[in-house]
């Protein structure tokens, strides 16, 4: 059974039978909510308190929670342990600066949750999208993720290797200085991120987006990404513009044939812009 709970109905349900709750946001008081929630659940497998004014989650009365959708609920300081939770979207709780332990995890959307300061180590969590969590410093090594989408993260200096990381988009992370090696990335986008200079070997790389992050130096991208399959002009032309280019290194790239075939296309491309601005490049 789904049901949506309002004031009308919210004593008289008969909750061993409910597999799914919506909570209704506008006629729902925070006493009201409580009440009902400290009612037992043993079947719920699915809540959903979206932009209500809940101020706590029950950790012990919905033993088969699987999918917990609390986004908008500035009253919600903290998620319990559930142990089978498997779902859980939290996005833009202002107040929420706790997220405990959550072992059957696999899918964590916190998106502007800006008092957040850290994210538990959950083995078995496959997304992360954790975008404008402000006070987010630290990504912790999770070694099952797959996607993580950090865009916005003020306090993030550092990209933690992450081994089956497959997308990450850290785009507007001001203060990343470093991305570790992700041995299974495919798909990077790094956005307007000045103090992110350096790109480290990513072997299996095809998709590569960092417009108008002028830091990077194009010498430093490796071309060891056999598979990328287009860095752009723009790249090439950001890369000219402001000055970060290694021509000689280049010139002995394609001297040497260590490039392959749209390797050697790509930096011929580039050397053959350069010299035409030939002064405006850094040897």
């Amino acid at each position: 059974m789904i049901i949506n709970i309002n004031e009308a109905n919210y004593l008289s349900l008969d909750t061993l039978t409910l597999t799914s709750i919506i909570i209704d946001k506008y006629t729902m008081t925070t006493e009201m909510i409580n009440t009902f929630l400290s009612k037992e659940f043993p079947l719920l497998s699915t809540l959903n308190c979206t932009e209500t004014c809940i101020s706590s989650i029950p950790a012990t009365n919905m033993p088969n929670l699987t999918k917990l959708i609390c986004s908008y609920c500035n009253k919600l300081c903290y998620i319990p342990s559930l142990n089978k939770l498997t779902h859980l979207e939290c996005n833009m709780c202002y107040n929420l600066t706790d997220i405990h332990i959550l072992n059957s995890l696999t899918i964590l959307s916190c998106i502007g949750c800006s008092k957040l300061t850290s994210i538990p180590m959950l083995n078995n969590l496959t997304s992360l999208y954790c975008d404008r969590c402000f006070d987010l410093a630290t990504i912790p090594e999770l070694q099952q993720l797959q996607k993580l989408s950090c865009n916005g993260c003020i306090a993030l200096t550092t990209i933690p290797l992450l081994p089956n990381l497959i997308v990450l988009d850290c785009g507007s992370c001001r203060n990343l200085t470093k991305i570790s090696v992700l041995p299974n990335l495919s798909t990077l986008y790094c956005n307007r991120c000045p103090k992110l200079t350096i790109i480290p070997i990513l072997p299996l790389l095809t998709c590569f987006v960092f417009e108008n992050s002028n830091n990077i130096l194009l010498h430093t991208i490796p071309l060891e990404f056999q598979n990328l399959d287009d860095l752009s002009s723009d790249l090439i032309n950001q890369a000219i513009e402001y000055n970060n280019l290694n021509l000689e290194y280049l010139e002995t790239l394609l001297n040497n044939n260590t490039c392959n075939h749209s390797q050697h296309e790509l930096v011929s491309e580039i050397v053959s812009k350069c010299i035409l601005v030939k002064p405006a490049c850094r040897f």
